[in-house]
């Protein structure tokens, strides 16, 4: 290991040099602190620094300090070599800046002692820094492979609100993580039907992301006797649509918590975009939010457990509500209404999305999301999102032929 000497006094430095060498170090010597800190900048090798605390053009003491302040990459010892009636001063003074003290007249052994144990520190800052780097290069490897998985998870949501007669979409997505346990999607089911779920899987980061693209793989709307969505029939039109309740029934039978040791809460409706009618299956999730156009609103209550527990499914029945020109239909994952304010010691809350949404209301849909999620930062304020946040909605805009099949419940 490579060892500088900055002494003042020649002979005494000479001596020294000879016995370090003697014991295998690399040595090298100065006369003054100016030489001895150009040199550390220099060879970039020098892990060992014994100083004279009264060097000439830079003091000892701020030799120190410099070599302490001056971002190194490893870690330099440094020894200061003191006189006897400067011990109690010095030590007090750079006591967190030098490492060791040696006062004059001072032994050799004692000496290759003290750079002994200096040798050890620095090797052990050393793997330290060697171990540190490896978890960087490591944490960089992880963080391209989880944006890799983030990439990967979005392709499989929609990029752009699609464009079909009569409805008006939009969506919002803000995992917690790189990826995230929530998942949607818009398709079209045939002319007349539109196919739509919002599903949020227990848990976080990658093992509830994995999951979450099992789920969509299983909700592609192909026609195949395996198909969930669509189902093929021996005559015309050749395939059924499968209902709501159905979709949600043939999930639940893959025992997901036994397979996947993972659950799952969900919507899965079918738009009728020629009538506005809207026939779903929740499953656990949130209510969905109908923002009706002439500003009242209503969480349509109903449905049963999350899916994956092997509970009974016979409250998870078919559910439906007929939408006039203007109204909104909103589906949103729970990580907005339990954002959760330390200072305000209070959750977001159902009450508060409602109350956003419907004030927005004249706004286009795509704002009011936004707007929504400005809000939920306002309302955090210092703390963050916990949980993956995702919502997915429209607005049906053909004109008004039929009233609303539900009753209302005004807000």
């Amino acid at each position: 290991m490579k060892v500088l000497i900055a002494e003042n006094q020649s002979p005494f430095r000479q001596a020294v040099a000879d016995i370090l060498s003697a014991k295998g170090f690399d040595v090298h010597c100065v006369d003054n602190g100016k030489e001895a800190w150009n040199l550390i900048r220099r060879e970039k090798d020098i892990r060992l620094v014994i100083a004279d605390y009264d060097l000439a053009e830079i003091k000892g003491s701020d030799l120190c300090q410099r070599i302490r302040r001056g971002g190194f990459p490893f870690y330099i010892y440094v020894i200061l070599l003191i006189e006897q009636n400067q011990r109690k001063d010095v030590i007090q003074e750079m006591g967190e800046e030098a490492d060791d003290f040696l006062s004059r007249p001072f032994v050799p052994e004692e000496l290759y002692l003290r750079l002994r144990t200096g040798e050890r520190i620095v090797a052990l800052e050393e793997d330290l820094w060697n171990q540190n780097l490896r978890l960087q290069r490591a944490n960089k490897i992880m963080s391209r492979d989880l944006e890799a998985g983030r990439d990967v998870q979005k392709s499989l949501m929609p990029q752009l609100a699609p464009n079909y007669p009569n409805i008006e979409f939009s969506f919002a997505f803000v995992p917690s993580a790189y990826v995230s346990g929530d998942i949607f999607n818009i398709f079209r089911l045939d002319e007349n039907h539109i196919g739509l779920y919002s599903i949020d899987v227990s848990g976080h980061g990658v093992p509830a992301a994995l999951f979450s693209v099992t789920l969509s793989q299983k909700m592609k709307h192909n026609v195949s006797p395996q198909g969930l969505l669509k189902v093929p029939l021996g005559n015309s039109p050749c395939y059924r649509i499968n209902p709501p309740e159905r979709v949600v029934a043939l999930l639940d039978e893959e025992d997901m918590l036994g397979r996947y040791d993972r659950y799952f809460t969900m919507v899965y409706a079918v738009i009728n975009i020629r009538t506005g009618l809207v026939t779903f299956c929740r499953a656990g999730h949130n209510w969905p939010l109908v923002i009706h156009g002439d500003g009242t609103s209503e969480y349509i209550e109903g449905g049963g457990p999350p899916v994956g527990f092997g509970i009974s499914n016979i409250q998870r029945n078919r559910q439906r509500v007929r939408l006039k020109s203007k109204d909104r239909f909103i589906l949103f994952s729970d990580g907005i209404n339990e954002a959760y304010s330390s200072a305000k010691k209070i959750n977001y809350g159902l009450e508060r999305i409602e109350k956003q949404l419907r004030a927005d209301g004249k706004a286009s849909i795509d704002e009011t999301f936004r707007r929504l999620l400005e809000d939920v930062k306002l309302f955090l304020g210092e703390d963050e999102i916990s949980d993956d946040v995702s919502m997915i909605g429209f607005e049906w805009t053909a004109p008004s032929r039929r009233s609303s099949s539900l009753p209302k419940r005004k807000s």
